[in-house]
């Protein structure tokens, strides 16, 4: 009678197919004591994710004596097989802060984060480098529609040391800045002392300003159409004033302000 059995009768369901895999009887302490956080089985010679439970804990399980997993295998996938989308990506980035988002920020996925940016021409034995490593990367680790390896720049940090502030970076494009926040994409809150500015033409740029002092200036690569030209020279007046370059990680470039290439980098 089924009051005398202590083990309990476990019914395996595949949820990829939604076929019975059987069933067998396992004692109570062999099995976890609940189902609400991730577990694996090893069933076989293959480990499997437990994705739904009923019941979900012991208690429940012990007193039904039944229990139905419904598990998926777990696929191993060779780590020589993954290609990474970018060539390189910064290894520093910035921490969210305490404010909350207000709906209007500009959203970056983390490792679009310094893509394209401007950069002291103080560092441009440091960024030489980074560049001349990513270009290996692209010699070497090329795989059509990705990379077998991927660079992890770590220098210069901060990119910036020049007296650029927020309000000489709106001024140059003509307006009365109002600046707008910056954050990564599904993230709660706004990126510690970051910033976000939107031209007058629909450029947009964001970084790190500390107090105003800007310590970062990446501008953002996702919009449907190249920047107009108006916005490029305004990029290339602070880059020109403030002695920087503008730096395409991924495409292995650094070009000064007064440099033609300046504009085919933004477009």
């Amino acid at each position: 009678m089924a009051r005398f059995r202590r083990k309990i009768a476990v019914t395996l369901i595949d949820d990829s197919t939604n076929q019975s895999m059987g069933a067998t009887d396992m004692e109570p302490a062999d099995l976890p004591e609940s189902f609400g956080v991730p577990t694996t089985l090893h069933l076989g010679d293959a480990d499997w994710s437990v994705v739904d439970a009923t019941p979900k804990t012991r208690p429940e399980y012990s007193k039904s004596l039944s229990l139905t997993l419904r598990v998926r295998r777990i696929e191993k996938v060779d780590p020589r097989s993954i290609l990474f989308s970018l060539p390189s990506i910064c290894d520093y980035i910035p921490a969210l802060g305490h404010e909350p988002l207000s709906g209007g920020e500009l959203l970056l996925a983390d490792d679009d984060w310094r893509q394209l940016e401007l950069v002291d021409q103080e560092f441009a034995a440091e960024a030489d480098a980074e560049i001349a490593a990513i270009r290996r990367i692209h010699e070497n680790a090329s795989a059509g529609v990705g990379w077998r390896e991927i660079h992890v720049r770590r220098r210069p940090e901060p990119p910036i040391r020049a007296m650029l502030t927020l309000q000489d970076v709106g001024h140059a494009f003509g307006t009365e800045p109002t600046f707008g926040g910056v954050t990564y994409r599904g993230a709660q809150a706004r990126i510690k002392s970051g910033y976000s500015y939107t031209a007058p033409d629909g450029l947009q740029l964001y970084g790190i300003a500390e107090a105003g002092q800007v310590s970062v200036l990446g501008i953002a690569q996702f919009q449907t159409a190249s920047p107009p030209s108006r916005s490029i020279e305004c990029l290339a007046k602070i880059a020109t004033q403030f002695n920087l370059d503008l730096v395409h990680w991924c495409r292995c470039a650094r070009v000064a302000g007064t440099d033609p290439l300046f504009r085919q980098l933004l477009t």
